[in-house]
């Protein structure tokens, strides 16, 4: 439980690094299929070209159709504290999101929180939105999508957003009540289907989960990490951790954390730190063998555990 704990700390302090932090972009390489037989370098530039070509297409699809709105609704109104979705807005700084009116109307101090969001069945950071409210006050918040989750999941036209709320003492950290579940359909609702980013090569499917490992990002801001693409087809919520990890041989320790609600997906990373890199002596990353977990983000029993999983990485 405490490594879980741990993991999870250092994972969350990852994600916020690298959706406020930009630098130089790292380097990617594909997970192989088995046997493939290609010439890399051909597809790494006809790769390179297509990313090149679809960012552009989004960017100018983006700017023809401008931000979808969201009608104004209540979310939620629960022991005198009512949360109504305003508008989606654009910030030059934070990006997309969710303007949100709190009232509270009751007698004591709350302060709300996002504990999973969603935007078209993609799971997105909530580490910065919070809200404290004083009793018999309001406040305008705004919860904001990171952009580089919505860019890792291909997502252009905002079309639908779940968000799960729960409230909790400002003083003691108490919870209160909560998640509630609420979704928040915009004005682009059906427009398109959301394409699922799973290109690569699948590593895992089985109980409702499926694990596809895109490729591997070099000189990042840690060290490396293994981009994956998870789907959860399950009745369940269930959170991907991974373990017993070597890289060209050598133990590492894996820093995955990703919890995917039912019927959601996600993409995440398995972080690989930069001093576990050197002191075994590796420049670059060839084959990896791990292990995945998925355990229930409520009661934390385990509900899968699978056998180690091996891939190469095309250089």
């Amino acid at each position: 439980m405490k490594k879980r704990w741990i993991a999870l700390v250092l994972a969350l302090c990852m994600v916020w690094t690298l959706s406020a932090c930009t630098g130089e972009t790292p380097s990617r390489k594909p997970i192989q299929e088995d046997g493939a037989q290609e010439d890399q370098q051909d597809r790494n530039t006809a790769g390179e070209k297509e990313e090149e070509k679809e960012e552009q297409e989004e960017q100018e699809e983006q700017e023809e159709q401008g931000l979808p709105t969201v009608e104004k609704q209540v979310l939620l109104d629960q022991d005198g504290l009512m949360v109504t979705a305003v508008e989606l807005t654009e910030d030059p700084i934070w990006g997309i999101g969710l303007k949100l009116l709190v009232e509270n109307n009751s007698q004591r101090n709350y302060a709300l929180r996002c504990d999973t969001l969603a935007v078209n069945g993609y799971m997105m950071s909530t580490l910065l939105f919070s809200a404290d409210v004083a009793a018999g006050k309001k406040a305008n918040e705004t919860m904001y999508f990171s952009d580089g989750d919505l860019e890792g999941a291909g997502i252009v036209k905002i079309m639908d957003i779940t968000a799960r709320f729960a409230a909790y003492d400002p003083d003691s950290y108490e919870d209160l009540w909560g998640p509630v579940e609420v979704n928040i359909p915009t004005s682009a609702a059906g427009s398109e289907e959301q394409p699922a980013m799973d290109e690569g090569k699948e590593l895992y499917n089985q109980n409702g989960v499926r694990i596809v490992g895109r490729y591997v990002e070099e000189d990042t801001l840690w060290g490396a990490g293994v981009v994956l693409f998870l789907a959860n087809t399950g009745e369940e919520d269930v959170v991907v951790s991974c373990d017993d990890m070597s890289v060209n041989g050598f133990m590492v320790t894996p820093y995955l954390h990703c919890q995917v609600n039912a019927d959601c997906r996600a993409m995440a990373n398995i972080t690989v730190m930069e001093s576990d890199l050197e002191a075994n002596g590796i420049q670059a990353v060839e084959n990896i063998q791990l292990t995945f977990q998925g355990y229930s983000p409520d009661s934390y029993d385990t509900l899968f555990q699978t056998d180690p999983v091996e891939f190469s990485v095309a250089q």
